[in-house]
């Protein structure tokens, strides 16, 4: 699941994108793993998107979130208009 200040706010599968509408101030975004949690610092108005991989480590797979730009994400990932 992706959380937002710990609240569900919708499930990622391979390929998938989820969207939500978030107010301005800080706000901790997370997976299932609430000690892989990003924080972020939202502006009223501004659109954010947070990258989301698993990544294999030492003792199995683990989430890691991070901010791309707008510009990024459009270019990167189809789903995003």
């Amino acid at each position: 699941p992706v959380n937002v200040d710990g609240n569900e706010v919708g499930k990622l599968k391979s390929g998938s994108v989820v969207t939500t509408d978030i107010s301005a101030g800080s706000h901790t975004i997370s997976p299932k793993q609430k000690n892989r949690a990003l924080t972020l610092n939202a502006e009223a108005g501004k659109t954010y998107v947070i990258k989301y991989r698993n990544m294999l480590g030492l003792f199995g797979v683990r989430p890691k979130l991070k901010e791309v730009t707008l510009e990024e994400a459009k270019a990167n990932y189809k789903k995003i208009v």
